[in-house]
């Protein structure tokens, strides 16, 4: 085993019909026309239908419109018997409000150098998928910098199962690394953790999901899945060797090298030019400091919060006490009543508005006899 890092910090048209509806009393009174903004379709944009101008007035209808192809088609329906839900799709597809996406507000994370993070995860291979097997999982090694992948075939989801695989991957596939970056799951404490102080590897865990390395599971699922369809491979891990040695040999296309390349000290220059080339910080931070209130990230538990309105910042604040910083030279948070650092992307700033009015006082020298909260 090698540490190879050290420490480093619709074509024009004769103009949209007005969408009204017809209200009862004053709201009719008060109420002005509102207009669908006119079409404008791209070049090679389907042609417009006989149906466009019944459509239009549905979907940019103001109090029930911008609903779903499947909504605005029953509605069509009603009118039209003969409309067909690939007319409404079409109809759909030439809006320009539907093609608008919002810009993503992230930042990549970008590595000093191989073997500084790798990040792990389980997957879980279900038999429904991918048929029979006494392997029902699998540990994915990711090394963040190089894009090189390890995977370990399990028969079991625990920490001792895990810690051994693990193991293998350090000695017989990635290296030692730096840091190990993992999710709260319970198969990453006790012996999971203990294998990591044996090698002296500092553990990193987030409240957030390692994006690296669930990216690379789906990759590989999907190609055993072909695999597997194709060539009546009966178990999954027959297929995996094939499967990972096919991904750590294809051109990454942010490193511009093969992950096996990218690995070695002599692609290292260039691997890490093309990181930081390819790089986007368009998320940006307010600052941190000592004695801030901030709430914690908190990943849904129960199915049913699982949906686009959970909220992920957790009830209650967080007073933070100081500051480190782990081996990459990431800074961390340490807070009042949590046994870890956190990293910056798993809190959430308070403003003092929203802070209790006991906090604000006392943070400015007047404590008040009793607890309220504004």
């Amino acid at each position: 085993m090698s540490r190879r890092l050290t420490t480093k910090q619709a074509p024009p048209g004769e103009g949209p019909p007005k969408v009204t509806r017809r209200l009862q009393g004053k709201q009719a009174a008060s109420r002005a026309a509102i207009e669908a903004p006119p079409e404008e379709a791209a070049p090679d944009a389907i042609a417009p239908s006989k149906h466009d101008a019944m459509l239009r007035k549905i979907y940019y209808d103001v109090e029930e419109g911008f609903g779903s192809i499947d909504k605005v088609y029953k509605e069509a329906k009603k009118k039209d018997p003969t409309i067909t839900k690939k007319i409404v799709k079409e109809f759909l597809d030439r809006q320009a409000l539907r093609q608008k996406k919002k810009d993503p507000k992230w930042n990549s994370w970008v590595a000093n150098g191989a073997l500084e993070t790798i990040q792990v995860d389980i997957a879980h291979m279900p038999k429904r998928i991918f048929g029979e097997s006494e392997f029902k999982y699998a540990l994915f090694a990711y090394d963040v910098f190089s894009k090189k992948l390890a995977v370990y075939p399990l028969k079991n989801q625990d920490s001792v199962s895990t810690a051994a695989a693990l193991e293998k991957i350090f000695k017989e596939d990635i290296g030692l690394p730096l840091q190990v970056y993992n999710d709260e799951g319970g198969e990453f404490v006790k012996h999971f953790a203990e294998k990591l102080k044996y090698y002296d590897v500092e553990q990193k865990t987030s409240r957030t999901p390692p994006a690296f390395v669930e990216r690379a599971i789906r990759t590989v699922k999907e190609k055993i899945e072909k695999r597997q369809e194709a060539l009546k491979i009966a178990k999954w891990q027959d297929a995996l060797p094939y499967v990972v040695k096919q991904y750590n040999d294809e051109e990454h296309t942010t490193t511009g090298v093969t992950p096996n390349y990218a690995a070695t000290a002599k692609y290292e220059d260039v691997v890490k030019k093309n990181i930081q080339e390819k790089a986007s910080f368009n998320r940006k931070y307010e600052p941190i400091k000592e004695n801030d209130q901030v709430r914690v990230f908190k990943k849904p538990g129960k199915y049913s919060e699982f949906g686009f309105d959970y909220d992920h910042w957790k009830p209650g604040n967080e007073r933070v006490q100081g500051f480190d910083a782990d081996r990459s030279g990431t800074r961390t948070y340490k807070l009042s009543n949590i046994g870890r650092p956190l990293m910056r992307h798993e809190l959430k700033l308070i403003r003092g508005s929203e802070a209790p009015v006991l906090v604000q006082r006392r943070l400015a020298g007047k404590a008040p006899l009793r607890h309220t909260v504004a």
